[in-house]
């Protein structure tokens, strides 16, 4: 989120928000990453050899798979063509919005349907449609690694019912007038991060494997390389004191009271009873 506001800013042209943000982040080193890599004979001839890179990421917390491939070959002409076929940033991002949403099972479809053009193209020389479906692989590839990882949406429609029925006990507690009715919600987020994980690691593993099953029975060489990843994280400042924030009192005698407080911060407040009076046009 940091970096996608950041990046934001940065296209607006506006320097003063993009200091502003900059200032709220702090860039930390992760660990190395171990990557495994295979490169793929596509098709050779005399005269070329069209070569792929399958990339997967097994430690990664983002977990993301990327295809690539390239043609070596002597000549002209396939200088201008690698230069024709770059991509332009911004109909990258088009592209990748309009695939973003399908279901699991067309990305799979649409993957092996551009796979199975590019293989055809090469085979018949023709290197102007294999790189363009390279560009539209491209995209697809992207929306499915979002697709893969962005598993929030579904996690909350498994976790709400129930928090729904915490939140009913929780208010129905306060409204009794009783004591310690505040829920732990520490413990929805505990399952929420392990559903997180284990989500997110078991649709990698489906990915790998559709690549992997793909690509069997072609040449390949594979190795292993590490990349140190960094991240920009928005920096909180959390505030501690003695100001307990669902009893109604001013505990730290500061003058503020609950969520009045600074140090309320970000945590439920309790409940209370509101009147709503219809509206008279006449008063």
């Amino acid at each position: 989120m940091a970096v996608r506001a950041e990046r934001n800013a940065l296209r607006s042209g506006d320097l003063g928000l993009l200091t502003y943000i900059s200032s709220l982040c702090d860039r930390i080193e992760k660990e190395e990453q171990k990557m495994i890599v295979q490169e793929i004979e596509l098709q050779s001839a005399d005269y070329f050899e069209a070569t792929g890179r399958l990339e997967m990421c097994d430690e990664c917390e983002w977990h993301w798979i990327g295809f690539y491939f390239w043609i070596d070959g002597r000549g002209r002409v396939f200088d201008r063509i690698e230069k024709d076929s770059q991509e332009d940033f911004e109909e990258m991002e088009r592209k990748r919005e309009e695939l973003r949403g399908l279901r699991w099972e067309l990305y799979e479809i649409k993957t092996k349907e551009l796979l199975d053009q590019i293989q055809k193209a090469l085979k018949q020389e023709d290197f102007e449609t294999a790189l363009s479906k390279r560009n539209e692989l491209h995209a697809l590839s992207d929306a499915w690694n979002d697709k893969a990882n962005d598993v929030w949406r579904e996690i909350d429609e498994i976790l709400e019912p129930e928090m729904e029925r915490e939140r009913e006990r929780e208010r129905a507690c306060w409204e009794a007038g009783r004591d310690n009715c505040q829920i732990d919600w520490d413990e929805f987020d505990i399952r929420r991060r392990l559903m997180e994980m284990e989500m997110r690691e078991d649709n990698y593993n489906k990915r790998k494997d559709f690549y992997l099953n793909y690509f069997r029975g072609y040449n390949k060489r594979e190795f292993f390389f590490e990349q140190k990843e960094w991240e920009k994280r928005l920096v909180q400042t959390f505030r501690t004191g003695g100001e307990r924030c669902d009893n109604d009192e001013d505990d730290d005698n500061d003058g503020d009271t609950d969520c009045a407080d600074s140090k309320c911060q970000g945590q439920r407040c309790g409940y209370t009873t509101i009147e709503v009076m219809p509206y008279d046009p006449l008063q």
